[in-house]
């Protein structure tokens, strides 16, 4: 169910459960959700600046971290959580958007967290097995929603190339870091 506790996050202080309970059971759940879908189109279609581009960042910064607490589609990829990472990065540089300073502090913690997400992805990668001898980027690739599906079909008949093409993820991942570096 959308509105559904992740089994992982049971163990929040009684407290803190019954606070966010009417924001997250149902049918509170869907409020939340048309907050955050609200949000987005007033970035999309309103201001540049402002109250109202402020307002709706923080609204996508709480939502997303709402939805990290949720077992639900929102929140199963790591581009919902980069997103609230970017909202959160939009929305410190906005209340000084004339600050040269505020706007390289916010791109840099952008690129510090968009290094250590690859790095950590990498370096996860690099442990299974699957990873390792290509299975699991063929895997992956048959995925309708995300993948190639031809592309799976043409490396599972080259088990070499799927090899090198999953080493070559793992290397580029574990090395992202490297753009840091200018």
């Amino acid at each position: 169910s959308v509105c559904q506790w992740h089994k992982g996050y049971g163990g929040l202080p009684g407290w803190l459960r019954s606070c966010l309970h009417p924001l997250m059971d149902w049918p509170g759940c869907l409020g939340v959700i048309s907050a955050h879908g609200l949000a987005g189109l007033i970035l999309c279609l309103g201001p540049q600046s402002g109250p109202a581009r402020q307002s709706a960042l923080a609204v996508l910064v709480i939502t997303a971290a709402l939805w990290r607490l949720r077992s639900v589609a929102l929140a199963v990829y790591g581009a919902e959580q980069v997103r609230g990472i970017v909202a959160l990065a939009l929305l410190l540089q906005s209340f000084a958007p004339a600050s040269r300073f505020v706007g390289a502090v916010a791109l840099a913690f952008l690129a510090v967290v968009t290094a250590g997400i690859y790095l950590g992805s990498g370096l996860l990668k690099r442990r299974q097995p699957e990873w390792r001898n290509g299975t699991a980027l063929v895997r992956l690739l048959r995925v309708e929603v995300m993948g190639h599906p031809p592309a799976a079909r043409w490396l599972e008949r080259f088990p070499v190339a799927a090899r090198l093409a999953a080493w070559f993820v793992l290397l580029f991942q574990i090395s992202f870091p490297l753009a840091l570096v200018h």
